[in-house]
């Protein structure tokens, strides 16, 4: 894509700002499993027995947002005009943050064949609880994108600086939540979850709807400030 080209980055913009306000609809239609909240063991067997079709619109789902979060990640990173090596870090991570995503999906699949085929209760169980633990093991990788991300959109003025901002705090809260969570509670569960889902929230929802009303709005890129600089040396050579 070319930077200089404004009806290429409008379009795009928009493109990824619709994405991400659909990324936001899709994390409000969970089919709330049970496996965050305090069932017994006999609820969640009862649970996961009685809504395997739940279970795979959640895979679906789950799956679908990543590809989503992907897509609208992409379109910033390519705003900042970001180069190597630190794009190509971002874009593993992502990679990675999308594949963990593709087996929790996997996973729902598994655990909603288990619940219609009898499988056993013990292995019922162990993937329920596989189902819960894998919540919170993308959100640092992709917290790391994010981070790098929107501290270079505040370089380049590619994102407003309050949204810049937001998505530094959120990506900074979901690198740090892992640990924190286990020095506060020795455990993986807690309340920095939620505070993280809800940072995550405002700001895609801000950065969407940013590049939806204002998808023009990038000044320069870092690839475009650094040419005109090279050349300036050039000249006073």
């Amino acid at each position: 894509m070319d930077h200089t080209d404004p009806d290429t980055l409008r379009r795009a913009s928009r493109y990824a700002g619709l994405v991400g306000l659909v990324f936001l609809v899709l994390a409000f239609l969970s089919q709330n499993p049970p496996f965050y909240s305090d069932a017994s063991n006999a609820e969640l067997l009862r649970w996961v027995q009685a809504h395997p079709t739940a279970l795979y619109v959640e895979s679906v789902r789950t799956g679908t947002m990543m590809v989503l979060m992907v897509g609208f990640l992409a379109v910033l990173l390519w705003r900042t005009g970001l180069r190597d090596p630190l794009r190509s870090g971002v874009w593993a991570l992502l990679g990675a943050s999308m594949a963990i995503d593709m087996v929790w999906a996997g996973v729902y699949d598994a655990l909603a064949f288990a619940g219609r085929h009898d499988i056993g209760d013990s292995a019922v169980l162990a993937l329920a609880t596989l189902t819960e633990q894998m919540t919170f093991t993308d959100g640092f990788l992709w917290g790391i994108a994010v981070l790098v991300i929107c501290v270079a959109a505040l370089r380049t003025r590619t994102l407003a600086a309050p949204v810049a901002w937001l998505g530094v705090a959120t990506g900074a809260f979901k690198v740090l939540e892992p640990a924190a969570q286990v020095a506060l509670n020795k455990t993986s569960e807690g309340i920095t979850g939620p505070l993280g889902t809800v940072l995550l929230v405002f700001w895609v929802l801000a950065a969407s709807l940013t590049l939806v009303i204002r998808p023009g709005s990038a000044r320069v890129g870092v690839a475009d400030v650094e040419a005109p600089l090279q050349g300036a040396g050039h000249d006073r050579g």
